[in-house]
């Protein structure tokens, strides 16, 4: 990732907390000092996010320090009531998986 392309992403997530409202290129061309075109462009190009997210985390913590990777499933497609096995938990006391009463834990899909 070259340093021109991580100043521009910089440069926009701070223009992103700026603008009040509704954000489109032209917003962030008004308030960001760059182009619509610009922004625009770079939204075209692929990002490695864990490279990124990874680099910003050695950056906060160092290399030495342990660090631990999580993401929010609220936006995978299979995320919500259809995932199987969204009805079923672990009893501890039975120490047996069990689904909430009425439910047969699979919502229809099966893992292949």
């Amino acid at each position: 990732m070259s340093k021109r392309f991580l100043n521009w992403l910089i440069l926009t997530i701070r223009t992103v907390a700026l603008i009040p409202g509704k954000i489109n290129f032209t917003r962030l061309s008004r308030y960001g000092g760059r182009t619509a075109k610009t922004f625009a462009s770079n939204f075209k190009t692929s990002v490695d996010w864990m490279k990124v997210n990874i680099g910003m985390a050695l950056d906060c913590f160092g290399p030495a320090d342990d660090m631990a990777v999580a993401i929010d499933p609220s936006f995978i497609s299979k995320s919500g009531s259809l995932t199987y096995g969204i009805g079923r938990f672990w009893s501890g006391g039975g120490t047996t998986c069990q689904t909430r009463s009425g439910d047969n834990g699979d919502r229809g899909n099966k893992p292949e």
